[in-house]
């Protein structure tokens, strides 16, 4: 078959309609990552210090989120923007402190007057925790760090997802640095980051609003977003995939398969203990203040725990924990004491089961069974910021493990259960229904 060349390359060789072509669309390109190199859309030379940006209050509102000078916010996004922002004060943690930690709270303010960074990773593991005070203290050696512990993150079968990233304290951080800015100018990111901008302005102009996954307050402090407060109709299906995401015990329709029971042993030797251990090392060596706490959850996530059978384990993370910190406080002044607030178990803030009086809402301190809602969180700011050496062991809502009879308090936590157990047999039932339904 013959081929019929356009009129204007008639008479012009294949070879050299194929050049001019070539070196057109070769020129296109260059213009489009001249473009992203001009613009920086993704803040990516910013954040890496190869451009001066002067931002407004609310790009420095962004910034401490780990959403400003790149702005998605995720994995990347942190490690990337906490080069800017050399933060002195950060908070890490899970998609809690992520999502409903409000960084806002003068009390969590910075020496220097500005917020703290907010370091949450949706999913985060403690190995993750570990290497990401690693790559902050390599920036900028922290004054004040808080850390939301959380029992799932201590399984030591989860995915390390840092790991491909630069982070500052390796080796070939340099070399990393230069492939990241390499993806996002000579890769297939320019294109995307260019669409992406164009449906941006797009939805802009005509008045369309994007929804967020992060719930914000403003500059000023004010709520940018209510808490969404899952509903009763939902909560199953939640509460399954947290299952299947934080556990990691039992197949899924995600395809995390079963990669084998929970446990604190890391595949390459030690455990997840150790990794913990190790970030109390670190901020020794900073001599950093530190205030620790265990999340607080819905009753219901505690059922969850104990219907998969985890509830030897999970007694055993409250002791472990407990060991560690009181061996990190021995011989140090109590300013640079570490405080283990626990807020777990089936007391008061954690039995907020059935709401009657809103239509279809199940909760009201948090916002799933396992997510607690910004205004529970401000609580548990205030209770972890006052708390020291020299306050009591037990508060309204916590228990500080640093000095309470960790035995005595698992004793009590188990007889709280017996009492919701009796409360509300048909929630019981109901979460080990959801856990067989997933074994199925």
């Amino acid at each position: 078959m013959r081929i019929r060349w356009p009129k204007l390359c008639r008479g012009v060789s294949p070879r050299l309609y194929l050049a001019s072509t070539t070196f057109v669309a070769a020129v296109v390109y260059a213009l489009i990552v001249g473009a992203v190199i001009f613009t920086d859309p993704d803040g990516v030379f910013a954040a890496l210090g190869y451009r001066s940006v002067d931002p407004t209050a609310e790009q420095l509102f962004l910034a401490s989120l780990g959403r400003y000078p790149v702005p998605q916010g995720n994995r990347e996004a942190k490690i990337l923007d906490s080069y800017w922002y050399k933060p002195t004060a950060i908070i890490f943690g899970s998609s809690n402190v992520w999502s409903y930690f409000d960084t806002n709270d003068p009390l969590l303010r910075q020496p220097d007057g500005r917020r703290p960074y907010n370091f949450g990773l949706a999913g985060e593991s403690i190995v993750e925790m570990e290497q990401s005070l690693r790559h902050v203290v390599t920036i900028a050696p922290p004054q004040f760090t808080m850390f939301n512990l959380e029992f799932f993150m201590f399984n030591g079968r989860r995915p390390d997802w840092l790991a491909e990233y630069p982070l500052a304290f390796l080796p070939d951080a340099k070399l990393r640095r230069l492939q990241t800015i390499k993806k996002y100018v000579v890769g297939y990111q320019p294109v995307i980051t260019l669409a992406e901008g164009a449906r941006g302005a797009l939805i802009k102009a005509i008045s369309i609003p994007e929804a967020h996954s992060q719930t914000m307050a403003s500059p000023s402090g004010e709520p940018a977003a209510t808490t969404n407060v899952v509903q009763r109709s939902r909560l199953r299906d939640v509460d399954r995939l947290e299952i299947a995401v934080l556990y990691l015990t039992l197949p899924s329709e995600l395809g995390t398969g079963n990669p084998g029971p929970f446990s604190f042993n890391l595949p390459e030797g030690g455990s997840t203990f150790d990794s913990f251990r190790r970030t109390l090392d670190i901020v020794a060596a900073n001599r950093a203040q530190v205030r620790i706490f265990l999340s607080p959850h819905e009753v219901r996530e505690y059922e969850i725990i104990r219907a998969l059978g985890l509830w030897p384990l999970y007694k055993t993370w409250i002791r472990e924990l407990a060991s560690a910190v009181r061996t990190f406080n021995e011989g140090r002044p109590c300013a640079q004491q570490a405080s283990l607030l626990d807020f777990g178990g089936y007391g008061l803030l954690n039995d907020d089961h059935l709401i009657e009086d809103v239509p279809d809402q199940l909760f009201s301190r948090f916002a799933d069974s396992f997510h607690y809602t910004t205004e529970t969180g401000r609580r548990i700011i205030s209770s972890v910021m006052k708390q020291d050496c020299t306050s009591p062991a037990v508060g309204d809502i916590f228990v500080d493990l640093a000095k309470a009879d960790v035995e005595a308090h698992l004793d009590q936590v188990d007889r709280d259960r017996e009492a919701f157990a009796a409360r509300h047999p048909d929630e019981v039932a109901d979460v080990k229904s959801v856990i067989d339904s997933l074994r199925e």
